[in-house]
């Protein structure tokens, strides 16, 4: 039942945007952009996912517990597809990685064929949390953002970061603007 709740955008807009927001900082953001950047260069498939307000505590369960501090290096080693992590979504909170390998929920929407696996989960989890997550495709090396079960593809290394910074620095942005301008 609260799966199906979650699916309903109201709800979702009451129990996710309800002032909770990741501390994610910039330099932690630019581990990411340069990971996925590497990731999608090199071609390894990848599922990023930053914890915001809704714990995924279920999900990391099913994965490696780490509780590392996040690196541009630990991503890409995490998703070398000559480790046994490499299949599984990492999951990042504030400035670690709390989990890797870990498995999601596929979503039950119809996609285009182009969409794989890892587009699944991602937009799977993303219809039952508020993360975010960041898809790199191994066939293509697309990049991919999913946020409340919406999926927006072909993203470069700009554009992802002009939406991470939009998503976790709006506020930030918004009250230096305020001071700046009184």
């Amino acid at each position: 039942t609260l799966e199906m709740l979650g699916r309903r955008p109201m709800f979702r807009f009451m129990v996710f945007k309800s002032g909770s927001s990741s501390d994610l900082s910039i330099p932690m953001i630019k581990h990411i952009l340069e990971a996925v950047e590497e990731l999608a260069q090199r071609r390894w498939g990848a599922i990023i996912l930053i914890e915001r307000g809704f714990k995924l505590s279920d999900y990391i369960n099913t994965g490696l517990n780490l509780g590392a501090r996040l690196s541009t290096d630990l991503l890409i080693t995490l998703f070398n597809p000559t480790t046994p992590t490499h299949d599984g979504a990492v999951v990042v909170r504030k400035d670690r990685v709390i989990a890797s390998n870990v498995l999601l929920p596929l979503t039950k929407k119809t996609l285009e064929t182009r969409y794989g696996t890892r587009h699944r989960a991602a937009i799977g989890i993303s219809e039952l949390s508020d993360a975010i997550g960041i898809v790199v495709s191994e066939e293509t090396g697309t990049i991919s953002l999913v946020e409340y079960g919406t999926i927006y593809t072909g993203l470069n290394k700009e554009s992802l970061e002009e939406r991470l910074f939009e998503t976790f620095h709006a506020n930030q942005l918004k009250n230096n603007h305020v001071a700046a301008h009184g």
